[in-house]
């Protein structure tokens, strides 16, 4: 049975942002749990074990709120789940052909990262977020195009997703090649794997074009810059502090 000890909360809330780059380099410890807050808040919660001597073991708590029951929550919150990762994970979860079942948008093989963010999201069909979660994280990267956003999101749907200003990403267009362009340009990512595009109506009829990234591996070359060196130049949020962000 393993133990919890000094477990500290990080909650994401909104387009707010309270994640650390640098605290944390483990493993998933457990399955989501599912809480409510003193607010009446539902939480769908993961515990991230550590693999540094000088990082303790850390709580993640993502808001479920929308959701009709428990069981519900945890099917959609826990696939919404972004871990910020210095270095490269220990462990990662190998989920078997039957345990994945997004239909045609299907993410294949598993991601190695370097100094980069796992962001979990993604579409199944031409719907929003449907997971099968079975006991496994399953991980996607999704970019909605600069049309409509220039942000990568992830959350518990796309329609509240959870925006943060990486700067990743400054710009694109709905062709593939210019999407790919953009994003390799702009954040020094090493992308392998396939892109999908597809598009959907909006509740107002109006089209938009998502791409989804099944990627083998996503790589960053360079380390990020520290918090001062990120303010300086005036770029995104800081996620150095691990304090929150508004």
């Amino acid at each position: 049975m393993m133990t919890e000890p000094n477990v500290k909360s990080i909650i994401m809330k909104g387009k707010k942002n309270m994640l650390n780059t640098c605290w944390i380099s483990g493993e998933i410890a457990n399955e989501p749990r599912y809480k409510i807050t003193s607010d009446n808040t539902p939480l769908c919660t993961f515990l991230l074990r550590a693999d540094t001597s000088d990082t303790l073991s850390h709580e993640i708590l993502i808001p479920c709120k929308g959701w009709r029951n428990e069981a519900e929550s945890l099917r959609h919150c826990g696939a919404g789940t972004r871990l910020l990762v210095n270095g490269s994970m220990s462990r990662f979860p190998h989920p078997t052909p039957e345990e994945i079942n997004f239909g045609k948008y299907a993410l294949y093989n598993h991601l190695v990262l370097r100094n980069f963010e796992i962001l979990s999201g993604g579409f199944s069909d031409l719907s929003v977020n449907r997971f099968l979660f079975s006991g496994r994280t399953l991980y996607s990267m999704s970019y909605r195009t600069a049309r409509f956003s220039s942000s990568l999101f992830v959350g518990c749907d796309t329609e509240s997703a959870v925006h943060f200003g990486c700067g990743l990403v400054t710009g694109g267009s709905d062709e593939t090649t210019s999407l790919l362009k953009e994003l390799t340009k702009a954040s020094s990512v090493l992308l392998e794997g396939n892109l999908d595009t597809y598009s959907k109506l909006d509740e107002k009829d109006q089209k938009k074009s998502y791409l989804l990234l099944r990627a083998s591996h996503v790589l960053v070359n360079d380390p990020p810059e520290s918090c001062s060196e990120q303010e300086s130049r005036g770029g995104g949020l800081c996620h150095g502090t691990g304090q929150e962000i508004h």
